[in-house]
């Protein structure tokens, strides 16, 4: 809601949102007062939809085709972090390691343009980049050139 989703859109049937596109930031779940449980089910982290791109309702391109001048700012940002958690885990990273540390790792938390960069790190525009700088995929894993 307060990222602009229409209240009197919603109602008992939650498939209305069915195909909202967003940018989602994680937050640490909020305490709640009277739950119980254990310690270590406080403190998870939940996303929270920060920009609402396109209604699900909506027939418009979310992107222009080419990548503007901040798209490419992104793109290279993504690519020098995929860089480095490749060369940290020995030349090659599963995809699903980099999806987890884009939502844990304190240096890309601390983006400004953290939120870009989730969206866009895992998608063939990264993707060709990091081939135009010698990486392959085998599989899900991304592997840096020797």
């Amino acid at each position: 809601m307060k990222a602009g989703f229409p209240e009197n859109k919603l109602g008992d049937d939650i498939t209305v949102i069915i195909g909202l596109r967003f940018y989602a930031i994680a937050q640490e779940q909020p305490k709640r007062v009277g739950i119980k449980g254990k310690p270590s089910d406080f403190g998870k982290v939940i996303l929270v939809v920060s920009k609402i791109l396109q209604m699900p309702w909506e027939n418009k391109p979310i992107f222009d085709a080419a990548p503007d001048v901040n798209d490419k700012i992104i793109i290279d940002k993504a690519v020098a972090y995929i860089k480095s958690l490749a060369a940290a885990a020995g030349g090659s990273i599963p995809a699903n390691k980099i999806g987890a540390a884009l939502y844990t790792d304190p240096e890309i938390l601390s983006d400004p343009d953290h939120d870009q960069i989730v969206v866009i790190a895992l998608g063939n525009e990264v993707k060709a980049a990091l081939s135009a700088n010698g990486f392959t995929f085998e599989g899900t894993n991304y592997v840096a050139p020797q």
